[in-house]
């Protein structure tokens, strides 16, 4: 793709969301409007696209050296103890996935039927997430049953609610609306729910 010698004059910027196939398209345009080539860093793997390159061909030497990074890392130390941890965490998340939802008291039925009839619950994330809020609801009921105040068990409800099935930036906060949705249904006693939590 890159002449030995030839300059790179024209950068193209990649940004969170964006794919592969559209930023190859974008470099291709840009390459073709400027008549020069375009280099673009994309998920840390550099590439340069020339006026009249092929997509095809730009994508094919973007996946090689991202599979050649890739092979590198799974053979470095670093890689291969990743892949050690991820064993154990993918044994974990089977385990918590065939579990299933678990009951949990549910205050307002329709606020839950929302969230798991939503688009987002169709696929396997979602479903993940639905799953870690019902263990997360269901530990919750059985400490607020016991007597213990909201502030005080709800962020370790929730670690020990993971359970190794979700994971990654938008986790957390994808976590979040649904455990807040777990939270409205949850049969909370009415003095804890009326009291200040923080």
């Amino acid at each position: 793709m890159l002449v030995i010698g030839e300059s790179i004059v024209s950068f193209h910027e990649a940004f969170p969301g964006d794919n592969i196939e559209e930023t190859v398209a974008a470099m291709l345009e840009k390459a073709a409007t400027e008549k020069r080539p375009v280099l673009v860093v994309f998920n840390e793997v550099g590439v340069v696209a020339n006026p009249n390159d092929q997509a095809a061909d730009v994508l094919a030497t973007w996946e090689l050296s991202v599979n050649r990074r890739g092979e590198a890392y799974r053979r470095s130390p670093e890689g291969k103890a990743a892949a050690r941890k991820h064993a154990v965490v993918a044994k974990q998340a089977a385990k918590t996935e065939a579990k299933g939802v678990v009951p949990f008291a549910i205050r307002d039925r329709k606020v839950w039927d929302k969230y798991i009839s939503s688009d987002g619950y169709g696929d396997g994330y979602g479903r993940a997430i639905v799953r870690y809020a019902s263990r997360w609801a269901a530990l919750m009921d059985e400490k607020l049953a016991s007597g213990k105040k909201l502030k005080d068990i709800a962020s370790h409800a929730s670690l020990v609610a993971d359970g190794g099935e979700v994971s990654g930036d938008g986790a957390n906060k994808k976590k979040g609306v649904v455990v807040n949705s777990a939270m409205i249904t949850v049969r909370i006693p009415e003095k804890t729910r009326k009291s200040k939590i923080v």
